[in-house]
């Protein structure tokens, strides 16, 4: 019994530091690639072209109100889908080494239309319905 004990303790031991360096190998790789800064730049700029359809909505006055009053209080649940469309393109892109490949004004150009069109999409407001959207 002891020796099992002792077993698994150092099984528990090895793990625990295959798992600390696995985590440690990982951060480093993050700290260190550019790709992953590239990756919070897409969906920064992404989510300022999200901005800008509102900003364009509201100056034509297709509703009256806050940013926050809208996004958060009247359509919440649009407001999640678009930016989980948002999340999704990105990570697609990011997934295909497409942020590496492109020049800085394509890069901030295509961010900045795919937060605009995600946001265009989904974000309509009134009840997200999603039985009729997929039928």
């Amino acid at each position: 019994m002891n020796k099992i004990l002792k077993f698994a303790m150092v099984l528990t031991l090895l793990s625990s530091c295959a798992e600390a360096h696995a985590v440690e190998s990982l951060l480093e790789s993050i700290t260190v690639s550019p790709s992953i800064t590239r990756l919070g730049a897409f969906f920064g700029t992404g989510l300022v072209g999200m901005i800008a359809h509102y900003l364009n909505r509201w100056s034509r006055g297709e509703f009256v109100g806050n940013l926050l009053d809208y996004a958060v209080h009247k359509n919440p649940q649009h407001t999640v889908a678009a930016i989980m469309a948002l999340g999704t393109a990105t990570s697609v892109a990011f997934a295909t080494n497409q942020l590496d490949a492109m020049p800085m004004g394509a890069f901030l150009m295509s961010a900045f239309g795919t937060g605009y069109t995600c946001d265009s999409t989904v974000n309509h407001g009134g009840t997200l319905d999603l039985k009729t959207t997929v039928e």
